[in-house]
């Protein structure tokens, strides 16, 4: 299904585009499911065969498709690990800060794992949604990070959310743009009512 972006005057075209990022994850993986555009992660198995990890693309990332598809109507490639990153047979154990670390082995309850990446990030790291995102960024790349890597990157970013949250962080996002957070769950559902409404104009 071809969406219309045409049937839009400018304004309220640039606002649409914009307002995406107010969507909550049900609300942009229905509409990811309507117009097939990719959300799994995928993995490349000893076999060759291509697996479904449980893993999804992070926020920033599945808006930045859905908005390509709305204006170029091209629907990207999935994320796919390919199989130098992968592992699934070998845990480590005793980490060191130079061991790589590909997927299938960071485990969040891996207490050793835990104690050296906080050692590694001045007492910061913490398991969570950032940690998951910059592995599977690195990943992505076909590359398996150092632990060492892997902390220097997660602090950066770690940081630099408290200073710069990014738009797809909608509240986080308002506040520091010093919006008024009265009644902010309101208004958020009401730009995403009005966000889906578009799109059903824009596809009829």
């Amino acid at each position: 299904m071809m969406l219309q972006l045409s049937k839009l005057p400018p304004a309220r075209k640039k606002k649409f585009l914009k307002d995406l990022s107010y969507l909550n994850t049900k609300e942009y993986l229905s509409l990811c499911k309507k117009y097939e555009i990719p959300f799994d992660i995928y993995y490349i198995s000893e076999s060759g065969a291509l697996k479904k990890t449980k893993l999804r693309d992070r926020k920033a990332i599945v808006l930045k498709r859905l908005r390509t598809y709305l204006m170029q109507g091209k629907i990207a490639k999935p994320t796919v690990f390919n199989q130098d990153v992968v592992n699934l047979k070998l845990k480590i154990l005793h980490p060191t800060k130079k061991h790589h670390l590909h997927f299938g082995q960071y485990d969040k309850k891996n207490s050793e794992m835990n104690k050296l990446l906080k050692s590694l990030t001045k007492g910061h790291f913490k398991d969570g949604a950032l940690a998951r995102e910059i592995l599977c960024e690195f990943w992505s790349r076909g590359y398996a990070p150092t632990f060492s890597e892997f902390a220097k990157v997660w602090l950066t970013a770690y940081e630099a959310e408290k200073k710069n949250p990014h738009p797809e962080w909608a509240y986080l996002y308002d506040k520091k743009q010093k919006v008024s957070l009265k009644q902010w769950k309101k208004k958020r559902q009401q730009i995403a009512k009005n966000v889906l409404s578009t799109f059903h104009i824009i596809s009829t």
